[in-house]
């Protein structure tokens, strides 16, 4: 058996592009976004999701009418991939994997899937999680199963926790790191974590050219607290709609990641600091998770500032990359501008308060002339 695997590696194994990735996924239900300048920002899109069924066949959970709107795409050049499994989408892979008929129906499945939509050349495989070494094992002999069907004309890549190594990459073109989620109460996302989580899949075989970095377009609290960039940005921003989105935040919006709830995300400034640490260590690229919670505005998108930083060249300095672990972080609203930047509903409250003493000031010259 281990012989065959072996086998299914050697033959046919995959070719990696120098083209740097900045890559995406869009779930099902983000579909409502502006994709046009949204994909444009990317060369490298990943539909959520396919879900394996326990009898070996897939259910999709995007419409084909929404698959559709990728077929002859001519808003960009990105390569569309398709993911399979996920958070709650996983549970028929343990049986699947370790199943010869149930693993050639799903290979089955998948190749059929590939042939209605070929303008999907990639999948992205996601069981959360593996719990052993048999099911590591297996994981890796279905998707060797897949390259072996489909050749390398389809882009093979597999999402993975930073705890979760898997015996070999061979099959593999990508690897996805998901580089959130890491639990430090400093933050789920810390530079230092993502740069030790990179390593240390490079020291566990992995090669560094075939990882692409994860970085989430979310932050969390230490109390179970979720927001999205964009949540963030709109619970930062004034009330001046005469300004454009940029000019209504905070001074220090582009050079902090946490607000003043306390809430750590990837502003700006972390987001190109991965990125420009994911070229300058010859990584396969990088991806974010995910493209619905950006805020895509000019100067403001997440997306769009690490895509200056890779297509354009706009590197930070050494002391931007530098390691800054034991400085006290500073909050969103801190060093704002406007003293009354928090949560809109204190600054309507604000506003209706002003204009109340607003109008008692007339009321009361009013009668003064009267008198």
């Amino acid at each position: 058996m281990i012989l065959i695997i072996l086998l299914l590696f050697t033959t046919l194994i995959p070719t990696n592009s120098n083209e740097f990735i900045i890559g995406g996924y869009l779930p099902e239900y983000r579909f409502y976004i502006d994709l046009p300048s949204t994909v444009a920002k990317l060369n490298t899109i990943t539909l959520f999701s396919l879900a394996p069924n326990s009898d070996g066949s897939i259910k999709s959970f995007i419409s084909e009418m929404d698959l559709k709107r990728f077929d002859q795409n001519d808003q960009t050049d990105a390569k569309i991939a398709i993911a399979v499994g996920g958070g709650g989408r996983s549970a028929a892979f343990p049986a699947i994997s370790n199943d010869g008929a149930l693993r050639r129906r799903f290979v089955a499945s998948l190749s059929e899937f590939m042939a209605v939509h070929p303008y999907i050349t990639g999948i992205d495989f996601d069981w959360e999680s593996p719990s052993s070494v048999q099911e590591a094992s297996s994981y890796i002999r279905l998707i060797a199963e897949v390259r072996a069907k489909l050749g390398n004309s389809v882009t093979l890549s597999v999402a993975l926790h930073p705890d979760q190594f898997l015996p070999s990459y061979d099959a593999l073109d990508f690897v996805h790191l998901m580089t959130y989620d890491m639990r430090n109460p400093a933050g789920h996302a810390q530079f230092n974590d993502v740069v030790a989580a990179v390593n240390n899949f490079v020291v566990s075989g992995c090669p560094r050219e075939k990882i692409l970095l994860g970085i989430p377009l979310y932050g969390r609290d230490n109390v179970g607290g979720v927001a999205t960039y964009s949540e963030i940005v709109d619970m930062a921003i004034d009330d001046n709609e005469e300004l454009n989105v940029s000019e209504r935040l905070p001074t220090n919006w582009r050079t902090t990641d946490m607000t003043a709830s306390g809430i750590v995300y990837d502003g700006i400034q972390s987001a190109q600091r991965k990125a420009q640490w994911a070229i300058e260590n010859k990584l396969a690229g990088i991806f974010f998770w995910e493209l619905g919670q950006d805020k895509n505005e000019e100067h403001v998108s997440i997306v769009s500032a690490v895509r200056d930083v890779v297509e354009k060249g706009d590197r930070l300095t050494k002391s931007q990359m530098a390691s800054k672990i034991n400085e006290p972080r500073e909050s969103l609203v801190k060093t704002a501008t406007h003293e009354d930047v928090g949560s809109r509903r204190s600054r309507r409250k604000k506003k209706k308060q002003e204009k109340a003493a607003a109008k008692k000031r007339i009321r009361n010259k009013i009668k003064e002339v009267e008198l």
